[in-house]
């Protein structure tokens, strides 16, 4: 991610910033610029207006910015702690967006819902024919880790969520629709026509090993799951590099996949070295074998 700036007194701004803490004053981040510039009530997103969930400005005549106009359910916030999960969740989902505009992929189709379980009807996170599905419990960090550590999982995070459903919406827009994408998918992800929830029963009823050739224990369930496991370490490689570059711990400005690569295996073993100085779980608790890297070198191909 870019480093930001007030456009007033040029203090260091996040990308979550409301006001700059020097000098107060309000702030409102561009999509189109990747940019904050001084806030314009009059262009704010609703749901700053209303809610103060969002801090970017609206998309065209609005009322909503970009990444807010995908929404179709929202949570009840009537309901306790409901407001508080719900930010959590814009706040993954427009580093989503930073990234798509970023990178030029559209999102024009996709459409988001935030639901909560019920006892009669509990909410999956997942994906369908365009619509993102997240399950608002997956905003509280405790039952997060519980759901981590019940799946056997190495990581799990709301950006994670986010950046994994919005590779099967790509998937959908992109692969499927081109057949000699299509055909060269089957090739390096295996051929997504087996039955998936034969496969997903499969996987669920194993010992969840996995070979060298998968970024993680989930993708090798079924091919689309491979695809999305994979799109979504590429946006993190993508926007961890960006980063890393603005801050002097690169020098990688222009992206190329090879030396992107490369000067993402030293990052990683870097920054996992540095966790455990401080007795902490790798921030990246991943290995980009050979065949992982070929699949990364397909999705960045078909950007």
């Amino acid at each position: 991610m870019l480093r930001f700036y007030c456009p007033s007194c040029q203090n260091e701004l996040f990308f979550n910033s409301f006001d700059c803490v020097n000098c107060g004053t309000g702030v409102t981040y561009s999509p189109w610029d990747s940019s904050f510039v001084e806030r314009d009530p009059e262009t704010d997103c609703a749901n700053r207006n209303q809610h103060q969930i969002c801090n970017w400005r609206m998309d065209g005549e609005g009322p909503f910015c970009m990444a807010c106009l995908a929404n179709e359910v929202i949570p009840d916030l009537n309901v306790h702690g409901n407001r508080e999960k719900w930010a959590h969740l814009e706040r993954s989902k427009r580093r989503l967006y930073y990234s798509c505009v970023r990178l030029g992929i559209d999102t024009s189709g996709v459409i988001f819902r935030f639901l909560a379980s019920t006892p009669d009807e509990p909410a999956v996170t997942g994906h369908c024919s365009g619509t993102i599905t997240v399950n608002l419990g997956e905003a509280d960090p405790v039952t997060r880790e519980q759901t981590r550590q019940s799946l056997n999982e190495k990581f799990r995070t709301l950006i994670g969520h986010f950046r994994h459903e919005f590779g099967h919406y790509y998937w959908e827009r992109r692969i499927a629709p081109d057949q000699q994408l299509l055909e060269q998918f089957r090739e390096v992800f295996g051929d997504e026509r087996q039955d998936y929830q034969a496969s997903l029963d499969q996987y669920y009823a194993s010992d969840w090993s996995k070979g060298h050739e998968y970024i993680s224990v989930y993708a090798s369930s079924h091919p689309w799951e491979d695809w999305a496991e994979t799109f979504a370490h590429y946006l993190h490689l993508r926007d961890v590099l960006e980063t890393s570059e603005q801050f002097g711990l690169t020098a990688l400005k222009n992206f190329d996949f090879e030396s992107g690569v490369e000067e993402w295996i030293k990052l990683s073993v870097a920054f996992n070295e540095i966790n455990r100085s401080m007795g902490l779980p790798d921030l990246y608790p991943f290995t980009l074998t050979t065949p992982v890297i070929e699949k990364l070198r397909f999705i960045h191909r078909t950007l």
